[in-house]
């Protein structure tokens, strides 16, 4: 089986888990074995050291193409790493729009367009490709040789979803196929002229073509009368999109000295080299078109998360809202049910955009919180002060209150990205952004970044395409961009050390209100997202004299401090308050409670709250003290509660006339529970006393015969004896 056939595989960035720089292998004692060693550390570790997709596949990067046909010329496709490259060099006279290409048919010609003069800006004349010694056959053989001008033209050479790649592309599939001092042999056509097997002079070292990418020596075009043709058979140079200033304020790009990337293979080394100085404009390079990356997304316009840069379709929300308090009530959408967040009392109140001092900024609600989807862009502080202009180094690195700039004072670049607010500014967080709004603080960045994708936040904000594909403001590769969130960042960059502007179309930099003193001054915590990734930075690393992009913040809620959901942190009243009932605090509990029974002095009812009572309240709940309970035996009416022989004298004060005629004891050994059982004089019978001696009722000696104990020996003293006359004692 073919080494090539062995070492293909669809793992996605497989050399970012195993490349040779990674593990520090060094290759070049290797030498000639290289390939070899390789194929037994691919056998060894399950996986290819390279990273070349398999082709065919919805998802590989040329989705199942195998070639493509373009103005008259089919081109074979390569896979290597996550990129689709063209296996041959660009032969089109024209612009993917159909324009024409100027061609250079004379030397002559060829410098007349590569020495422009005047005011640095590209124009069609520019634009040129030559055939190889201005020979057809040669053309025919190794395609066209374009200039810097027809590489970077926005018209585009390469066929739609196609591009003149950037040097970063190059560099990841170099990257994938061992780096740069490697990699060369793997890009390379096999054999030589001399053996004629090839297009390259000998050695053409290692070349194996492992990749298919069939790079073949053209040599470029130079602006040279005495060589106006070189390194043929020697040298395979492509251009890229990549321009390289020779300028280091980045200020202005000039054409006329800008260097135009290159990526260069040669006949006598391994090498795959691709310089940062890049190449002069007098040059013609060949040329290699590379696919758009595969971007999945909502491809159907009807959806709000349509995505217009998507070139594979992926799932849309096409649910009607048919909710009538929604905003979008009848449309269509991609929220889950189908109704727009932005909902009345949401925490965007319903508003769909906020106009300050003229200028209007979208708004968008994330993670319950309420944000600016654009860039900050106000030359007033929200009670009309003017924020100041600063405009040389000395008056932004001495600042000691809010300020602005432009970047590179631009005014087209401030309508785009907004304006740069110096650190200072957001001292003052309640007043650069309107009333009810706030610079984000660190914590308000971190509530956000929680919320998102955990590893891919800064992709989730950042708005997607890139500026090489025409599709967007960042710099190309713009990786994992889906601006998921709707908070559309972009990459306004920062200004720096006063006069020094960095990072447009590179970084998108917030700064927050949160700042600490540190061993080295006052820094502000910052976030930064870059094209480069997914990431999404928090630090503080930003010192206070740096000036970035600025978004604001509403944090709805309750802004009363008697409420019970008073929220310290809102800025704005969401007329969401709530109160606890009179008497109570939030907790449920009484304000006062002077006897502790739970009930609120407030709600305290007086009365009586006994239930034997007589007067009983039963709404009653704090006892007064006038209760009124009945007499013994007695009920609340004056009633016996109890008289069995109903002759009005309630039982318990019924009392057997043995009990007073045999004495207390008498009575009580007769059981007679309704007689006063107490044992005292007023137990005994007529003419008895109680002796206290003997614990008995005994006849009264005082006055013998007085019978009824009245004092008198009367006529009733003696019916009481004649009535007892004959009986018995006992």
């Amino acid at each position: 089986m073919p080494i090539k056939t062995i070492i293909q595989t669809n793992e996605r960035f497989l050399c970012q888990i195993i490349n040779l720089n990674t593990l520090k292998i060094n290759l070049v004692a290797m030498s000639l074995h290289r390939k070899r060693a390789l194929s037994i550390l691919t056998v060894a570790v399950g996986f290819n050291v390279f990273s070349f997709a398999q082709s065919g596949g919805d998802l590989s990067p040329c989705l199942g193409d195998s070639s493509i046909d373009y103005f008259g010329y089919t081109y074979d496709l390569v896979e290597i790493d996550n990129y689709c490259f063209f296996a041959e060099n660009l032969k089109t006279h024209q612009f993917q729009n159909g324009d024409s290409i100027n061609q250079a048919t004379s030397m002559d010609n060829w410098s007349a367009m590569v020495y422009p003069w005047g005011d640095g800006n590209p124009s069609s004349e520019w634009d040129c490709m030559v055939y190889p010694d201005f020979s057809d056959s040669l053309f025919n053989i190794y395609g066209g040789l374009y200039n810097k001008f027809a590489s970077t033209d926005p018209r585009n050479l390469c066929p739609s979803g196609y591009h003149v790649p950037h040097r970063l592309e190059f560099q990841d599939a170099v990257n994938s196929a061992g780096g740069a001092d490697y990699a060369g042999g793997d890009f390379k056509t096999t054999g030589t002229i001399e053996t004629g097997t090839g297009l390259w002079y000998e050695p053409n070292t290692e070349a194996t073509n492992l990749t298919g990418f069939s790079a073949i020596p053209a040599g470029q075009a130079q602006g040279s009368w005495d060589y106006p043709f070189v390194q043929r058979g020697n040298n395979a140079h492509f251009f890229t999109q990549s321009i390289i200033a020779n300028s280091l304020t980045q200020t202005e790009l000039s054409y006329e000295w800008a260097n135009a990337g290159i990526a260069s293979v040669y006949y006598n080394s391994n090498d795959f080299s691709i310089p940062y100085n890049g190449s002069p404009g007098d040059t013609g390079r060949s040329i290699r078109c590379v696919k758009n990356p595969a971007l999945i997304g909502c491809m159907d316009s009807l959806a709000l998360d349509f995505n217009p840069n998507a070139n594979v379709s992926g799932p849309c929300n096409l649910e009607d809202c048919t909710n009538p308090d929604y905003i979008n009530f009848g449309e269509v959408t991609s929220a889950a049910d189908g109704c727009f967040v932005l909902a009345e009392g949401g925490p965007c109140m319903g508003q769909g955009s906020y106009t300050y001092f003229g200028k209007e900024y979208p708004l968008i609600e994330i993670a319950g919180s309420c944000w600016f989807a654009k860039n900050l862009d106000t030359d007033f502080l929200n009670d009309s002060t003017d924020i100041p202009l600063l405009e040389s180094e000395a008056e932004w690195e001495l600042a000691t209150g809010p300020g602005r700039c432009s970047y590179n004072f631009s005014d087209s670049l401030q309508e785009i990205y907004g304006q740069l607010y110096h650190g200072m500014s957001v001292f003052e967080e309640s007043r650069l952004c309107p009333q009810g709004w706030v610079v984000p603080s660190r914590q308000d960045w971190e509530d956000l970044k929680e919320n998102l994708d955990e590893d891919n936040p800064g992709g989730e904000l950042k708005t997607p395409g890139n500026w090489v594909f025409s599709t967007g403001d960042w710099n190309f590769p713009n990786r994992y961009a889906s601006n998921a969130t709707g908070f559309n960042a972009l990459p306004g960059g920062r200004r720096y050390d006063g006069d020094n502007f960095q990072e447009i179309n590179g970084s998108a930099l917030f700064l927050s209100s949160t700042h600490q003193e540190t061993c080295c001054g006052t820094t502000v915590f910052r976030v930064g997202l870059n094209n480069m990734n997914g990431s999404m930075g928090i630090s503080d690393s930003n010192i206070m004299d740096n000036g970035a992009s600025v978004r604001c913040t509403m944090r709805p809620g309750c802004i009363d401090a008697n409420a019970c959901n008073f929220n310290s942190d809102a800025t704005y009243d969401n007329g969401e308050c709530s109160y606890p009932e009179e008497g109570y605090n939030c907790s449920g509990a009484c304000i006062t409670d002077s006897d502790n029974d739970g009930i609120c002095n407030e709600f305290e009812i007086p009365g009586c709250t006994i239930q034997e009572a007589c007067n009983f309240q039963p709404e009653a709940t704090d006892n007064d003290g006038t209760c009124v309970f009945p007499s013994e035996g007695y009920d609340c009416s004056g009633v016996c509660l109890e008289d069995s022989n109903q002759n009005g004298i309630c039982d318990i004060f019924e009392c057997d006339e043995t009990a007073y005629e045999n004495g207390y004891e008498a009575g009580f050994l007769a059981g007679l529970e309704s007689c006063d059982t107490s044992p005292s004089n007023e137990s005994c019978g007529p003419g008895t006393y109680w002796d206290e001696f003997y614990n008995l009722c005994l006849p009264n000696e005082v006055c013998a015969g007085d019978l009824d104990d009245d004092g008198i020996r009367g006529t009733s003293d003696l019916l009481l004896l004649l009535a007892y006359f004959g009986s018995p004692c006992e």
